[in-house]
């Protein structure tokens, strides 16, 4: 990975709200969930979240890869 990339994804692990990058299955989640975004396809997905509170982005995705989850992550919140 970019170290750039490492860099950012480091620092964001000490800020309220941190990376949360999950492989998730289309049809995961409860579909009861109005928070959730079903994913229309399996793959690599990612936002912000802030953990112990309700507050995060919403997913992007899905990637190949985790790095790409990454990647993904840093070109869009990234200062």
């Amino acid at each position: 990975m970019d170290k750039e990339v490492q860099d950012w994804l480091d620092e964001q692990a000490n800020e309220f709200m941190v990376p949360d990058i999950q492989y998730l299955m289309a049809g995961e989640f409860d579909s009861e969930d109005s928070e959730a975004v079903e994913p229309s396809e399996s793959g690599w997905y990612s936002r912000l979240s802030a953990p112990g509170y309700m507050d995060c982005t919403d997913w992007s995705g899905p990637y190949d890869t985790e790095e790409e989850a990454a990647i993904g992550l840093y070109e869009m919140f990234a200062e």
